[in-house]
C-alpha cells in the first residue's frame, strides 16, 4: 500500500499585488518524491497561471518569492523521471489547484477588498496578448469601480 502523495501551501500577500508577481511570500510543500530538476520545471506553471494573473492595486513589487519545497518521502504513482511522466503530471496538477486557491485567498485577503472579480479566456492561444488587453490587468480604474457597485445596474462587467 502507496499512501497518496500530499501538496500543500502557505501564502502571504495583500497589498502590490499585480500581474507578475508582487509583495508576496509563496511556500509549496509537498512529500513527493520527485527530482529538483522536474520540479523546477512544474513550478513556473502553476505560477504562472495564478500568482502571475494577479491584481489587486496596479502595484508591483521586486519582492516576490514562491518557493516549492520537497521531502522525497512519498513515491509517486509510476515514473517521475521527467515532467512529461504520469507522476509529474499528476503532481503538476495539484500544484496548480493549490497555486490557483492560494492566488485567490491572496485577491480575498487583500488591503481593502470587498468583492473578488475573476475574468477568464476560452481561448489560450496567445495568453501573453489577453493579459495585455484585459481591462482586469491594464491598470484600468473601471474594473474596480464596477466590481466595488452592489446593484446589477450599477455593477455590469462588460467584456
Amino acid at each position: 500500500d502507496s499512501l497518496p502523495v500530499r501538496v500543500v501551501g502557505v501564502a502571504k500577500g495583500a497589498g502590490m499585488v499585480e500581474p507578475n508577481l508582487a509583495t508576496m511570500l509563496v511556500y509549496i510543500l509537498t512529500d513527493a518524491d520527485i527530482d529538483r530538476d522536474v520540479l523546477r520545471e512544474i513550478l513556473p506553471g502553476a505560477a504562472d497561471h495564478s500568482f502571475n494573473c494577479l491584481s489587486i492595486d496596479s502595484d508591483q513589487s521586486t519582492s516576490d518569492t514562491v518557493v516549492a519545497l520537497a521531502s522525497r518521502r512519498r513515491k509517486l504513482p509510476g515514473d517521475a523521471s521527467s515532467v512529461t511522466s504520469p507522476g509529474a503530471k499528476a503532481l503538476a496538477t495539484a500544484m496548480s489547484q493549490v497555486c490557483d486557491a492560494l492566488a485567490m485567498d491572496i485577491v480575498r485577503n487583500g488591503e481593502g477588498s470587498a468583492r473578488l472579480a475573476s475574468a477568464s479566456s476560452t481561448r489560450r492561444s496567445s495568453r501573453r496578448r489577453w493579459l495585455e488587453t484585459t481591462p482586469m490587468s491594464d491598470g484600468s480604474s473601471w474594473p474596480s469601480a464596477t466590481a466595488s457597485r452592489a446593484t446589477p445596474k450599477e455593477g455590469k462587467l462588460a467584456a
